[in-house]
């Protein structure tokens, strides 16, 4: 299966089926479309789906081509014939999102050499800012990284776009009730991203729920 199939049976899963909240892989596929699809038709119609789910609107294959349709976008999407193929290719959630780790790692391959290209021809075309180029050139690869992304695509998904992954342990210890407790919410690389704040008055704190991924 090339990266052109895993695409489309993306894109056909969630034409079917979009889980709330949605498993890391599928995801970060979908919250960076259209730059995470090289097939931009099926990349349009990924953003479809995400601004349906994001507005609470039921997402189906008549659905989604309405609202394509409406907006002007069947076009870019392929079209009436191309889109109505794109369902058969339809599988589990737990197989798409297996599948959209190859697609999410292509793109992050991309998103690289374009940084560095783009760093590169900087550097030519200014030399005296070396250094400073540089820098941004490390600081865009980190953020490539970490997001998979130096776009417009950099943002925080929103809070229950994305599975979570465990629970912390309950904490158990004696605290003053006259100021809050802060508590940072659980990142893979470690890295507190936002807080939580409690006021333990009981010595009890709730379990804090961590999410799988903070596409930033």
């Amino acid at each position: 299966m090339d990266l052109s199939d895993k695409e489309r049976l993306i894109v056909g899963t969630l034409l079917h089926e979009v889980p709330s909240p949605l498993p890391e892989m599928l995801a970060k596929v979908l919250w960076h479309a259209p730059e995470s699809f090289l097939d931009e038709r099926l990349g349009t119609i990924a953003v479809t789906i995400r601004e349906m789910e994001l507005a609470n609107k039921p997402v189906a294959p008549v659905t989604v081509r309405s609202s394509l349709s409406d907006g002007g976008r069947l076009d870019k999407a392929g079209g009436a014939l191309f889109f109505d193929t794109i369902d058969s290719s339809a599988v589990t959630i737990p197989i798409a999102d297996f599948e959209a780790a190859d697609v999410w790692q292509a793109y992050v391959e991309r998103q690289t050499e374009s940084t560095l290209n783009d760093g590169l021809s900087a550097l030519r075309s200014q030399p005296s800012s070396a250094t400073v180029i540089v820098k941004g050139i490390i600081k865009s690869l980190e953020r490539v990284a970490t997001n998979g992304s130096n776009g417009p695509r950099t943002l925080n998904a929103p809070r229950g776009f994305i599975r979570p992954r465990r629970r912390i342990p309950m904490l158990r210890a004696k605290f003053s009730t006259t100021f809050p407790q802060v508590f940072p919410l659980w990142k893979p690389s470690g890295i507190p991203l936002s807080t939580h704040t409690y006021r333990c008055g009981s010595g009890k704190i709730p379990p804090v729920e961590g999410p799988e991924v903070f596409l930033k």
